[in-house]
């Protein structure tokens, strides 16, 4: 697969775990749920490079130049498609989005198991 030229991609290595925690943080600092993010560095290496990997991870510079990439990436391994989430206030990223040619996906209702609700769930797996 060709990059644009000067673009910089390449799959994240274990030196970049406090980078991709720094990422992390600061989106959660932008969509005002830092009080919800539990990643640390250890979690990052373990999900990006432990044993079982349950996740993968790409550094790229440029953001268009990034969905480019990933649109290539998800034609290559015969994806019909890739999605992605973004909060309905953050209207510059929704603008951004649709200027590519994305739609929003109305037909899909996102959810989320937080705290105690995680954990009663998890324990009722246990009885």
């Amino acid at each position: 697969m060709t990059q644009p030229s000067g673009l910089d991609i390449s799959p994240a290595k274990s030196s970049d775990v406090p980078l991709i925690l720094c990422l992390i943080n600061e989106l959660a600092d932008y969509e005002k749920l830092r009080h919800e993010s539990v990643a640390t560095e250890a979690s990052i290496e373990k999900a990006l490079f432990g044993p079982k990997p349950g996740a993968e991870a790409v550094i790229a510079r440029f953001t268009k130049s990034l969905l480019s990439h990933l649109a290539a990436l998800a034609l290559e391994r015969d994806c019909g498609r890739f999605q992605w989430q973004v909060l309905d206030w953050n209207r510059p990223s929704r603008d951004f989005y649709e200027r590519l040619g994305a739609q929003a996906d109305a037909a899909w209702v996102n959810y989320r198991m937080t705290g105690d609700a995680l954990q009663r769930l998890a324990d009722s797996c246990k009885s």
